[in-house]
Order: structure tokens, then C-alpha cells, then sequence
């Protein structure tokens, strides 16, 4: 779940021309992990700071529902 988690908040911070390359690589069967690194990095965003933010986010998420149990 965290990792499907990060990927889709990264996804979210592409811009739409580099989410259409990334779903083009799917359809075509050229997508790898490689492809979606080089495209994130050709994006400018940091991806490191985004899975930072959801992660702390999943972790308050996962707490506060233990103490609801």
C-alpha cells in the first residue's frame, strides 16, 4: 500500500505530457523501472521529498486508525 502509495503522488506531480510518455511506455511494452526514474528525473520534481511527505503521512494514518481499534 505505501509503495502504490508514493508512486501515485509522484504520478500526480508529473506534468501530463511526461504521465502520457510513462502510460505510451506501458501500452507499447517499453515501460522499466529505469524509464520511469529517467522521466521523473527529466520532471525536476523531488521525488525523495515526495515519498518522505507520504510516508509520514501513511504512518499518522496507520497510528491514528490502531488507536480508533
Amino acid at each position: 500500500d505505501l509503495k502504490d502509495a508514493v508512486m501515485t503522488e509522484i504520478l500526480m506531480s508529473l506534468p501530463d505530457y511526461l504521465v502520457n510518455k510513462i502510460n505510451d511506455s506501458f501500452d507499447n511494452g517499453t515501460a522499466s523501472e529505469e524509464m520511469i526514474e529517467s522521466v521523473v528525473e527529466e520532471s525536476g520534481i523531488d521525488a525523495s521529498k515526495i515519498a518522505e511527505k507520504v510516508m509520514i503521512r501513511f504512518r499518522d494514518d496507520y497510528l491514528n486508525n490502531k488507536e480508533e481499534q
